[in-house]
């Protein structure tokens, strides 16, 4: 395996993680400037302040809906690469973000980005925006762990990352080498692959005792979801090809987790989720996503209700099933 030289593709830039809460500018204020590049910086106010614009294809720039479905790691392939010592920041904690910024430093650094590296590109672009394919239909909610595995559908390593992305003990420098690392050999971070079989145990047991509640709406055509364990949207599939998920929030988190509410479409075509987007916006502003997901305002708490956003949802299914052009089939 090809070791890791850290030293040269993480130390072109610096790196910071925005905190999307309004009480944050402090800690904002020193990461943005005129030399700060925004991946995915998902909120306008903050995406105005990168003085080296922001990449963000999926969700309009930060503003609204996006109407690509480029992720920001593909669109860093091409993308121009900032000058030496730029801040590159985000709001999101996630591999697209987080492995954009690896992409550009290594590009940076002169790696080659071969064959390997974009086929895994690939795979967390794909993730990011969850392309797998056509709903397959309803099936029963997981039991036991290989249905678990079944119905979320991780691909192991990119499980690891994303867990490993998502970890708060860890700096935003640290996390771009990890993903760094990983594009250049394709090796994933130790230990966090048992943290997502540990998760997969909490959520089977709360889906046993009702703490994770998955029902079927619509008459079948949307699942909500209710869970206080992230990343649980996804078990709406067994019922529906469109999720309204609720995370009731958990104020004692450090730091404190507001309540939200996310929307997904398993792949685009059953629900307008432009026009969706719209009108909760309008019933409550920040809203905003891509074709196949959507999220209440980041940094603060969601004051709309579940069936508020449920019924909003169904309003915009389609009769018939849409191409990604939104033409009927």
């Amino acid at each position: 395996m090809t070791s890791w030289r850290r030293s040269v593709p993480v130390d072109a830039f610096g790196y910071g993680l925005l905190d999307p809460r309004p009480d944050a500018d402090e800690h904002n204020l020193r990461l943005l400037g005129d030399r700060t590049l925004g991946i995915e910086v998902t909120i306008p106010d903050l995406a105005r302040r990168c003085g080296l614009g922001n990449i963000d294809p999926q969700h309009g720039g930060g503003s609204g809906i996006g109407s690509s479905a480029v992720a920001a790691i593909e669109a860093c392939l091409t993308a121009t690469l900032p000058p030496a010592n730029a801040m590159l920041v985000t709001v999101r904690p996630d591999l697209d973000a987080f492995g954009a910024m690896a992409l550009l430093a290594l590009r940076r650094a002169g790696v080659p980005v071969g064959r390997a590296m974009k086929t895994r590109i690939e795979r967390a672009a794909n993730a990011d925006r969850f392309d797998r394919g056509p709903w397959p239909g309803p099936r029963p909610l997981p039991a036991v762990y290989e249905e678990y595995l079944a119905a979320m559908n991780p691909d192991p390593s990119l499980a690891a990352l994303a867990g490993a992305m998502a970890d708060r003990a860890l700096t935003a420098r640290r996390r771009v080498g990890i993903a760094a690392r990983w594009l250049e050999t394709g090796a994933e971070p130790a230990g966090y692959r048992e943290c997502f079989a540990a998760n997969a145990e909490t959520v089977l047991a709360g889906l046993r005792s009702g703490a994770v509640a998955v029902e079927s709406r619509a008459d079948g055509r949307v699942a909500t979801v209710t869970s206080r364990s992230p990343n649980t949207l996804r078990l709406g599939y067994c019922l529906a090809p469109v999720v309204v998920a609720l995370y009731p929030g958990d104020p004692a988190a450090e730091p404190p987790a507001p309540r939200r509410i996310v929307l997904a479409q398993h792949d685009p075509g059953h629900a307008d989720f432009s026009a969706l987007c719209e009108d909760l916006a309008l019933l409550e502003p920040g809203w905003g996503g891509s074709a196949t997901i959507l999220g209440s305002p980041q940094g603060r708490p969601c004051h709309l209700e579940l069936e508020t956003v449920l019924d909003a949802a169904v309003r915009h299914l389609y009769h018939d099933r849409r191409d990604p052009e939104g033409v009927a089939t």
